[in-house]
């Protein structure tokens, strides 16, 4: 705030130069073209009048009255002969060159002698002029200086005052009211910073309500194995056999391994939700890759059967990462076995631009408003939220924000050949 009031002053100051500048030119001009022409006038009245009067005077009654003069018209004047023109102009010229101030010359008659009648100008007609010119200027300057004034001030007190409002509404959020936003009023540069603090609070309040979500469905997610971990250790000491003691550690590493996967995909998620791109793209074929993670889809779950002929898949080199690329196809995968009703078909289509990856079953498929909150975490739709079906929900959240860090992107949509759903994967071709 301070250093836009000192911009605010600086700019003042550089107007108020300009404009005086812009004035003394002006007033230069106004002298040239007003003040001097009227002091040539009135030099040329003075003369007539002086003439008149002393036109038939000898030279002392001249330089009498003109001392009678002096004193009631406050000006200081000489007679010098014509015969001294010459001398006096060959001084004005030596005078003019050194700076000195020249007394402006009058030609008179006395009867009939030519005489110069010269001004003195710390006391003469034209010293009333100039102070005239400099109580122009004056005034001239302090219109300048009220209209910028005024301008400045209609100009910045709204802005004065929309930087308090921020200001307000910055410190209301620092305090810890998220609810605080500020009013939009017009849409200069000072509404527009307004919007972005707006827009800067709202994403503050919706990541805090992710975490304290994401919070929740932890501990929620984490409690199901601990709890069966902690009934696995009481039903162990009562083990009356080793087969069954044997059988109760299983079922003890189990949950163990469960609750490590967990902890794996939320560091994973954790990673990827930081809304910038942690991966450097690498180059590759995704047809290994699909190969090997259709494989390892087959052993999750007996009768469902997954089509897949990769002789008919249109591939290119595109942008993966050989570490978390196969997860993405490992998760969604999964999910299709996990949820299909007998079968899961996998196809690949391709181009120069653009790599489409179609993992399609056969299950009870997804509504369509639920379509975007399947990429969110900890999301399982009615359907599949009991614990039979597996999985913490964080699998497609994964996939979508590896594979926007990739710059690609997945999306469900219906099945046209049966009720279920078809995953599709885009990702960028490198070639």
């Amino acid at each position: 705030m301070t250093r836009y009031y000192i911009r605010v002053v600086i700019v003042m100051l550089l107007v108020l130069l300009v404009s005086a500048i812009a004035l003394m030119k002006i007033g230069g001009t106004v002298s040239e073209r007003y003040v001097k022409p009227r002091a040539i006038r009135e030099m040329n009245a003075l003369a007539k009048r002086l003439q008149d009067r002393l036109g038939d005077r000898s030279l002392a009654e001249a330089e009498q009255e003109l001392a009678e003069l002096e004193s009631r018209l406050n000006f200081s004047a000489r007679l010098v002969p014509l015969s001294d023109l010459q001398a006096e102009l060959a001084a004005d010229g030596a005078a003019q060159q050194s700076g000195a101030d020249v007394a402006p010359k009058i030609f008179v008659r006395l009867r009939t002698e030519p005489f110069v009648l010269e001004i003195r100008r710390e006391r003469g007609l034209d010293r009333r002029l100039e102070r005239e010119e400099g109580g122009y200027f004056i005034a001239g300057l302090g219109v300048v200086l009220l209209i910028v004034g005024g301008a400045a001030i209609f100009l910045v007190t709204p802005l004065v005052k929309k930087l308090r409002d921020q200001e307000f509404t910055i410190s209301r959020i620092a305090d810890g009211d998220l609810t605080a936003r500020v009013t939009i009023v017009g849409d200069d540069a000072v509404a527009r910073l307004g919007k972005r603090i707006n827009i800067m609070a709202d994403r503050i309040q919706e990541l805090l309500a992710n975490q304290r979500q994401l919070l929740q469905a932890v501990s929620h997610e984490m409690r199901t194995p601990a709890a069966r971990i902690g009934f696995a250790l009481e039903m162990l000491e009562d083990a009356r056999t080793e087969e069954e003691r044997k059988r109760r550690i299983d079922t003890l590493q189990d949950d163990l391994a469960d609750l490590d996967r967990l902890l794996d995909e939320l560091l994973t998620f954790l990673r990827f939700d930081d809304g910038e791109s942690p991966l450097l793209p690498q180059t590759g074929d995704v047809s290994p890759l699909l190969i090997a993670a259709i494989e390892k889809a087959r052993r999750l779950r007996g009768g469902i059967t997954i089509h897949s002929d990769p002789s008919e898949w249109t591939t290119f080199p595109v942008a993966l990462h050989q570490r978390y690329f196969p997860r993405v196809i490992d998760n969604v995968l999964a999910n299709a076995v996990r949820h299909a009703t007998t079968e899961v078909s996998v196809r690949v289509t391709g181009s120069k631009s653009h790599c489409i990856i179609e993992i399609e079953d056969d299950g009870p498929g997804i509504p369509p408003e639920d379509r975007e909150r399947i990429f969110e975490p900890f999301i399982r739709l009615d359907s599949s939220r009991s614990q039979k079906s597996g999985g913490a929900g964080l699998g497609l959240a994964i996939a979508s924000r590896v594979l926007k860090s990739l710059g690609g992107t997945i999306k469900a949509i219906d099945s046209p050949n049966t009720n279920g759903t078809i995953f599709q994967i885009t990702l960028v071709c490198a070639v």
